[in-house]
């Protein structure tokens, strides 16, 4: 499952969304104790991808530290909450009452972009990020992002469950042993000691092209 996460995950929803798990109130699964990580129940209520900036057309990619831009899909966005033991109707209203919330970057028919602020204290490691030096991450911001509980809630996405119960995101930052041994086996080769453990900060992937978005929509015969 690792080369699938790889494929389908950028840096930024691996490594920087995990924060946001500090900036909601806590989710609790189905009326139970077991705490349900943000950025699963982000992922089950329509999360594409997390970017650190936005863009248009041709516009060179410009990442922003103090910002993340959060792709969901409408019709998941706005469902009805039923895993979730909060008091609020949809996840677009968990997002928006966040005291992390700006604004709304833009909503079609089919995708909605949340602007997200970033507490200030995790600018350097943020930096660190997008300079591609993911083992060199604070202790602090490590712990911040690692997974806690024993267990996750189980969902009928295999993929994003191993993404969370497996600690990916924390042990990517540890280079830990039996990750980049994974990780090896997919890339088929055998990868240095101070290997990093995930696929490098790209600026071009981290950014989301805005215009792409409506051009799609525009394709595919749907309106704005």
């Amino acid at each position: 499952m690792y080369k699938d996460i790889w494929k389908i995950f950028n840096v930024t929803t691996v490594l920087i969304v995990p924060l946001l798990d500090e900036q909601t109130i806590p989710l609790l699964y189905k009326h139970t104790d077991l705490e349900y990580p943000f950025i699963l129940a982000a992922l089950e209520h329509g999360l594409e991808n997390g970017y650190l900036g936005v863009r248009q057309d041709e516009d060179v990619p410009t990442v922003e530290y103090g910002y993340m831009y959060l792709l969901f899909r409408n019709d998941l966005a706005f469902r009805k909450l039923t895993s979730v033991s909060i008091p609020h109707f949809s996840f677009n209203e968990l997002l928006i009452d966040s005291p992390f919330f700006d604004s709304i970057q833009m909503k079609t028919s089919e995708y909605i972009v949340y602007k997200m602020t970033i507490d200030p204290r995790w600018e350097t490691d943020i930096r660190r990020i997008t300079d591609g030096k993911y083992s060199t991450l604070s202790k602090r911001y490590r712990e911040e992002i690692r997974v806690k509980q024993a267990r996750v809630p189980t969902t009928n996405n295999p993929l994003f469950e191993f993404l969370i119960s497996s600690n990916m995101a924390y042990f990517v930052t540890r280079q830990d042993k039996k990750l980049s041994q994974s990780i090896g086996d997919f890339l088929n080769m055998r990868l240095p000691k101070d290997a990093e453990l995930f696929k490098e900060f790209n600026p071009d992937k981290e950014t989301l092209d805005i215009s792409s978005l409506t051009k799609k929509l525009k394709t595919n015969g749907s309106t704005l």
